[in-house]
């Protein structure tokens, strides 16, 4: 019962969409985009925001990322970002440099009354040639839960159960994404956390073949890539990390649970080019391939990089590379070794700037990045305060159990040990955006002492550009070993034993 009353909000959404593109018949041209006259390349698209009670010094932000590489890490990618103001008519308008292939878009307040800056769309895919007007009024769209579980975002769902008198509704060219995509988001947000992980996806595809007509075959196709890439990316998630399945996956063996999320026929008609392109599906294979490494092939000794290069071709490839080595930060031993033989085979710029990042950041005798930050006393604190000197810098913030681990285990002995040699500096960062946060774990002694220069990154947190220079992708702990002359020596220690840190610390002391 309730199935069939989830999917009657999509139907009801489809005819709301049949009256809108009656309504707007003399005014938009709603050409699908595989109609596009041959020979003509279709680069470029177009939003319009109306926001009921909007007002001249309200603004909105939109970001589009051209290439998605990770969607839970946005802001260390490449993306084209822009702040407008309402124009005389209360429209908020974006002209968007998408290339003849789709990407993806999100659009966030900026001077509204909300203090957060939550997504009003959160990726939403966009196409070269799109004109689409998104509509925002103050009406209850449907009776909403208080709790939501979206198919995409959930921070989507936590802004509109806030301000839920705001319906959208979209039309123009291309929109039929949009109000595909929507509709999807809601009916996922009006179930209950017990619905299971393939209850919810066939739900949601259920829904987008109502929309498959009105939109372009490559869209429909990203669409249904999104929503299988996160739905098993969840599901792989809990096979790996968490432990937990469901009672028929449980029982399998971990290659018959591998073929199990190969079999599903549901992507098998959407072309690796394509896939290469989805925000979601990409992160889903690298999952997948992260449990058969460590269920089926027992850690084998390749790397995952190495696992992807053999596994994959062409530009499906290169995005599991870029996602990949985007993902894991520059912990992995294996880094160093495989960024360089990374740049020979991915040849896409953005991929490649990516990469390149990656490299400057682990690549050993490179400049170590300089920054300034805050100490106890809120002195300003420079890297190159500490010249002359071995640094090791210890990154984490208050909460993180690693974090606590690694000082308890590791850096409180080599402290301890090292306590009264005034050529070795312990630096420790915390990416805490606040001060009380931060005076909290200094207090507690889980994550360092008074032998360290303690420091804050402060309001920017885990997405503070210096994190990003010196590799850190979101993931603490992390350690980093400078020389004397301010050159890295070593950025892959994630996994080093106290053993091992001992040994290059005295490496580096030995040095003139």
């Amino acid at each position: 019962m309730k199935y069939i009353f989830i999917l009657m909000i999509g139907l009801l959404f489809h005819l709301n969409t049949i009256g809108q593109t009656i309504s707007n018949k003399k005014k938009t041209s709603l050409i699908p985009h595989h109609e596009v006259p041959s020979g003509k390349i279709k680069t470029g698209a177009k939003i319009q925001v109306f926001i009921e009670g909007a007002t001249a010094n309200d603004s909105l932000i939109l970001k589009f990322h051209q290439n998605v590489v990770s969607p839970s890490h946005l802001a260390f990618t490449p993306h084209f970002k822009k702040v407008v103001r309402a124009d005389k008519d209360g429209f908020f308008k974006f002209d968007i440099p998408v290339s003849d292939k789709p990407g993806y878009i999100s659009l966030l307040k900026d001077k509204f009354e909300f203090p957060d800056h939550l997504p009003l769309l959160n990726l939403f895919l966009i196409e070269p040639g799109d004109n689409i007007t998104l509509k925002m009024r103050k009406e209850a769209p449907t009776s909403l839960k208080s709790q939501y579980e979206g198919c995409f975002n959930d921070e989507y769902f936590v802004w509109l159960n806030k301000y839920r008198d705001f319906n959208y509704k979209f039309s123009g060219i291309g929109s039929e994404k949009f109000k595909a995509r929507y509709a999807i988001d809601v009916s996922c947000s009006m179930m209950d956390s017990d619905y299971d992980t393939d209850y919810r996806l066939r739900n949601s595809l259920t829904l987008l073949e109502i929309y498959k007509e009105r939109m372009s075959a490559k869209a429909y196709h990203l669409l249904k890539a999104d929503l299988f890439g996160k739905y098993k990316f969840n599901v792989m998630e809990n096979l790996l990390y968490i432990g937990r399945a469901s009672t028929s996956m449980r029982k399998l063996s971990p290659e018959k649970k591998i073929k199990k999320m190969n079999a599903d026929e549901l992507i098998a008609a959407v072309a690796d080019e394509e896939l290469a392109i989805s925000a979601y599906y990409p992160e889903y294979l690298l999952m997948k391939e992260h449990y058969k490494r460590d269920s089926v092939l027992k850690n084998s000794g390749i790397s995952m990089y190495k696992q992807i290069k053999n596994s994959y071709g062409n530009e499906l490839q290169q995005r599991l590379i870029t996602t990949h080595f985007l993902n894991s930060s520059s912990n992995s031993k294996t880094t160093q070794t495989d960024l360089p033989d990374a740049l020979t085979i991915v040849k896409d710029p953005i991929y490649r700037q990516i990469l390149q990042d990656c490299y400057k950041a682990v690549k050993p005798n490179s400049s170590a990045p300089e920054f300034e930050f805050m100490n106890e006393k809120n002195q300003p604190v420079k890297l190159s305060d500490f010249r002359g000197k071995v640094v090791l810098i210890d990154f984490w913030f208050t909460g993180c159990t690693g974090c606590a681990l690694l000082y308890k285990h590791k850096i409180s002995h080599l402290e301890e040990k090292y306590k009264n040699n005034k050529d070795l500096v312990f630096v420790s960062i915390s990416a805490d955006r606040d001060h009380k946060t931060w005076n909290k774990g200094l207090q507690s002694g889980n994550y360092t002492s008074a032998l360290a220069v303690n420091l804050l990154v402060g309001e920017k947190g885990l997405f503070h550009p210096t994190l990003y220079d010196f590799g850190i992708r979101g993931g603490l702990p992390h350690l980093t070993l400078i020389d004397k002359d301010g050159k890295i020596l070593n950025n892959t220690l994630g996994t080093a034993t106290k053993e091992e840190l001992t040994d290059q610390i005295e490496i580096a002391l030995s040095k003139k």
